[in-house]
């Protein structure tokens, strides 16, 4: 099974569509792995987290077929992870011959009711589209996969979520977009089977928030990972990643991953693939 990183930054891409600060240049610059869409996530081909505006890159970058995917898991209502007008799409006269007859669209109420909101003046394009309003730790069986919605520390008054996904024998711990008092939120997961991959948020990169802006910074993740471990939800076999990076941070991807290396959690790039 595999895990793959389709886009890996934060709400303005990197380099940001519009900035020109030093971070943005060198990113330009230097190119491969330092140029960063935003952030998309993909398990086994056909387990989706979020739907940012750059799916549509992601796709003609080879490295997603859209059709084949039957769930589609969206973490909150941030437009950087959830762009209705694309879900539009996926009914004619846009669209034919898909792999799967049906997407299956798993999140929160508040997100939902964006998308709903959206598609309102267009019913036909929630045809091939099954909507599931999920609760916190209320465990949902959908294409496959167990999944249960975490309450992520992002948006107050949101039921924004982090996922724990089981497939296939294998466990994933999704978490985006949180801050690190997720770890609150964690504790119900206590005693279950340790996870194979922990993906990490880590929007201030190498630095430690400033503020409190639903996000985490690599010693936020080094530390949450350690109280995981004391719950006996990650060991030693453990793929521990970060993910999900601000360009407003002066790191670059070198910088991240030696920061990153000497804990043994890798940094995570535009296409990069982790075997589970």
């Amino acid at each position: 099974m595999v895990f793959q990183y389709l886009g890996t930054a934060a709400s303005e891409g990197w380099p940001a569509l519009f900035c020109n600060c030093p971070q943005c240049q060198k990113a330009l610059a230097l190119g491969g792995r330092d140029i960063r869409t935003r952030s998309q996530s993909i398990l086994d081909g056909r387990i989706l987290f979020d739907f940012p505006c750059d799916t549509y890159r992601h796709k003609l970058d080879g490295s997603l077929e859209l059709s084949a995917v039957e769930l589609l898991l969206v973490t909150h209502s941030h437009s950087d992870h959830l762009y209705p007008n694309d879900l539009a799409l996926r009914a004619d006269p846009y669209g034919h011959d898909f792999t799967v007859p049906v997407l299956h669209v798993a999140s929160g109420a508040s997100a939902l009711e964006r998308l709903r909101r959206h598609l309102e003046y267009d019913r036909e394009s929630l045809r091939g589209v099954e909507l599931h309003t999920l609760r916190a730790y209320e465990p949902a069986e959908l294409c496959g996969a167990r999944v249960i919605p975490i309450p992520a520390h992002h948006i107050p008054g949101e039921d924004a979520f982090c996922y724990a996904v089981e497939t296939k024998g294998r466990r994933v711990l999704y978490l985006h977009d949180t801050g690190e008092k997720i770890e609150e939120a964690l504790e119900p997961l206590r005693g279950e089977a340790p996870f194979d991959l922990i993906s990490f948020d880590c929007c201030w990169c190498t630095a430690e928030p400033s503020y409190d802006n639903g996000h985490m910074g690599l010693p936020n993740a080094v530390r949450l990972r350690g109280k995981l471990w004391g719950m006996g939800l990650c060991t030693a076999k453990t793929r521990c990643c970060v993910n999900h990076f601000s360009h407003n941070i002066a790191a670059m991807h070198a910088d991240i991953e030696a920061a990153a290396a000497p804990y043994g959690i890798l940094t995570a790039y535009d296409g990069m693939k982790i075997e589970l």
